[in-house]
């Protein structure tokens, strides 16, 4: 991640600049391979903040912050394959997406991930639990 990158929403809320040019720029930064700049965008979409509302976008875009490693895009992914939001429902990848995010440190995602096993069988659990340890090991390339 580039250093000094702004928080794209904030900039919106905090410094009042208009959000179709904080949505500009975050693209912008995001088309670049920007991780911060990815998982922003993507919570443009899914808010419709700057844009309309567009859950297959904003998935597309928490999936490429989510590979280069950002955590909160992490925990994000795996609550859209929960819901089904923007992608096919899968919880198999959900609970993995959920527990490469716990891996991580991400906060909360071990309550999630737990109400997502709830739901599952145990062959269903272990293979998103080998999923996950593939995806730590390989740079979440296979994921």
């Amino acid at each position: 991640m580039k250093k000094n990158t702004p928080d794209y929403m904030d900039l919106a809320v905090r410094d009042s600049v208009p959000r179709e040019q904080v949505y500009s720029m975050c693209r912008e930064e995001a088309e670049r391979g920007n991780l911060l700049a990815q998982f922003n965008l993507a919570s443009m979409y899914s808010k419709g903040f700057g844009v309309i509302r567009n859950h297959q976008t904003a998935f597309k875009w928490y999936r490429l912050s989510a590979k280069q490693g950002h955590t909160a895009a992490q925990l994000a992914l795996g609550i859209k394959y929960f819901h089904g939001e923007g992608t096919k429902k899968d919880l198999v990848l959900s609970y993995t997406w959920l527990r490469i995010a716990e891996n991580n440190g991400q906060a909360g995602a071990s309550k999630i991930q737990g109400t997502v096993s709830r739901m599952m069988t145990q062959s269903q659990i272990n293979k998103a639990r080998d999923l996950a340890e593939a995806a730590d090991e390989n740079g979440y390339l296979d994921v």
